[in-house]
């Protein structure tokens, strides 16, 4: 029998993909708060907030994914791969951040209606 090394990548320009993505969110975000902001709109940038976490979150990923390539050395014995862990920990706290200022922003605006 022989042996046979596996050793290509099976990325297939997910990294392009991811790219073309983040560029894609964050222009469609920055649209939203621009209009938002013309609106008086809180549905708007509460939307934009949720475009700029995707945004984060595709760039972390991206990044994080890169990461985890990085093949296995004495000071990471098992690589990177945990990468991919802390980047969706971190996505989940910036989304927790973007809710806490939606619902203090929609509490403002319950005390201070305007008539």
């Amino acid at each position: 029998m022989s042996n046979h090394s596996h050793s290509h990548s099976h990325s297939h320009g997910s990294c392009k993909t991811l790219l073309f993505a983040l560029l894609f969110t964050t222009g469609f975000a920055v649209v939203e708060v621009f209009g938002g902001i013309m609106a008086n709109s809180l549905a708007l940038l509460s939307d934009a907030g949720h475009m700029f976490t995707d945004s984060l979150s595709l760039a972390v990923g991206a990044f994080s994914a890169w990461l985890a390539t990085k093949p296995a050395s004495r000071r990471h014995s098992f690589g990177l791969k945990r990468a991919e862990v802390l980047g969706a920990l971190l996505n989940v706290i910036f989304m927790f951040l973007v809710i806490v200022y939606i619902g203090y922003e929609a509490m403002e605006r319950m005390r201070d209606t305007q008539v």
